[in-house]
């Protein structure tokens, strides 16, 4: 059975640490706050792969959909804020969200506005989910606002779903179309250059556009390559920035097809109701 180290404190709020064996890290928890032990980091003993897997794991609109909906049920029911974001920490499968909570629930246990503290989270919490918490914190609704955020998430993580569905085969059928041109400018069209090469004959300015290109896709692909992996790092960093996820936004309601669909999106409007007690 793996183990796993921990850090964290007792039932008299002293520091302790040690080791615990269990099936899982939510096992390892589960053990802890049988022992009256609330963790503050669990992690497997000589687990080599953790770090490498830390570099790959992001924050799905399902697992934040999942987190709102059970604040909402906990906050509805007169759970405290303290205590519910620490379930919701020991409850989450997501380790970045985990991880948010736990160090939120400390620094909301001291004083500050969960609102507030969630601002130094945005890879969880995008501008509008705060601005919503920081509404839900004035009117003292926190439960009502965690139950529409989890309509929206929803909704937003079926509008993705939707979406990856409908673009699966166009996206086959690109992969399918460049893998056939470079089987062509690497396998067929050198054959050509050769044949008309021994001909001698006089060749078309088109024809030589080709064989220029199949020059630079048999000798340089891997620039091109490198090329094309910089151009979509800038481009998805530019595409995170405040001016180009605007541009875009812009552009995306302009879009013929996306345009209505953006602009329409059914849990916007949702939000903008007036909010009022379950």
């Amino acid at each position: 059975m793996p183990v796993f180290n921990y850090k964290g404190v007792d039932a008299n709020s002293k520091a302790v640490s040690g080791t615990v064996d269990a099936d899982s890290e939510k096992g390892a928890r589960g053990k802890l706050r049988k022992l009256r032990i609330y963790p503050t980091k669990v992690n497997l003993q000589g687990g080599s792969g953790s770090s490498g897997r830390k570099l790959f794991q992001t924050v799905k609109v399902e697992d934040v959909a999942n987190m709102c909906r059970q604040m909402s049920v906990l906050l509805n029911a007169n759970i405290p804020l303290i205590d519910t974001l620490e379930a919701g920490a020991d409850q989450s499968e997501n380790p970045i969200i985990r991880k948010a909570l736990s160090e939120i629930k400390e620094k909301v246990s001291e004083g500050a506005r969960l609102g507030d503290c969630m601002v130094s989270y945005p890879k969880v919490f995008d501008g509008l989910f705060v601005h919503m918490v920081r509404a839900g914190e004035i009117s003292g609704q926190l439960d009502v606002v965690f139950n529409r955020l989890a309509d929206y998430k929803e909704s937003q993580a079926d509008l993705k779903s939707k979406v990856k569905s409908a673009m699966m085969y166009p996206v086959i059928m690109m992969i399918v179309a460049v893998l056939m041109l470079a089987f062509l400018f690497t396998q067929v069209v050198p054959k050509i250059i050769v044949a008309l090469e021994k001909q001698k004959a006089a060749i078309p300015p088109l024809t030589k556009f080709v064989m220029g290109v199949t020059y630079v896709v048999q000798n340089y692909w891997y620039v091109i390559i490198i090329a094309a992996f910089l151009i979509f790092t800038l481009f998805k960093a530019w595409k995170k920035s405040d001016s180009g996820g605007r541009k875009l936004d812009e552009w995306a309601l302009k879009a013929p097809i996306l345009g209505p669909l953006k602009a329409h999106e059914p849990s916007i409007h949702n939000l903008k109701r007036p909010m009022q007690g379950p």
